[in-house]
């Protein structure tokens, strides 16, 4: 099933960004309806559905970035990593896993989307909250854990 919102029950509700092969959800990709991915963009894009799965991949994530990839704001030294670097290292993992969508501020009223790991400077601080609030409160079971996932 390709990108859809349609609800045929709770158990079997698609993404509202991706699409169903085979009874495994996969996620990411644009809010454009017109620009939606017919299929994932990599396999890693994929749901687990198997505890064991679930759990390496929690584990994984609560590792985070090794020390080498992690900026160093607070201290004013350039030990880290640069911020365009870190913004493309970023980029670079969470394509491929799905979690772009709620990176991709969407705007129905003026069908435009602002990818924010590509026009990181365009929007204002007020208009990433307003997005991730819509996500909270209109978003999926999806659109909540890549917010989770994410950050």
């Amino acid at each position: 099933r390709a990108a859809t919102s349609e609800v045929v029950g709770e158990k079997n509700k698609g993404p509202r960004v991706g699409g169903i092969i085979d009874g495994v959800v996969w996620v990411g990709g644009s809010n454009v309806p017109r620009l939606m991915r017919k299929e994932p963009a990599d396999i890693m894009a994929f749901r687990p559905t198997s505890f064991k799965e679930l759990y390496r991949q929690n584990t994984l994530l609560k590792e985070g970035l090794g020390d080498s990839k992690k900026l160093d704001l607070a201290s004013g030294t350039s030990k880290g990593i640069s911020v365009t670097s870190w913004i493309q290292e970023v980029k670079w993992m969470i394509e491929p896993r799905g979690f772009d969508t709620v990176f991709r501020v969407y705007s129905p009223a003026e069908q435009r989307e602002t990818y924010l790991l590509d026009n990181w400077g365009e929007l204002t601080l007020p208009e990433v909250k307003a997005w991730v609030d819509t996500l909270k409160t209109h978003g999926d079971r999806y659109d909540h854990e890549n917010l989770k996932l994410s950050a």
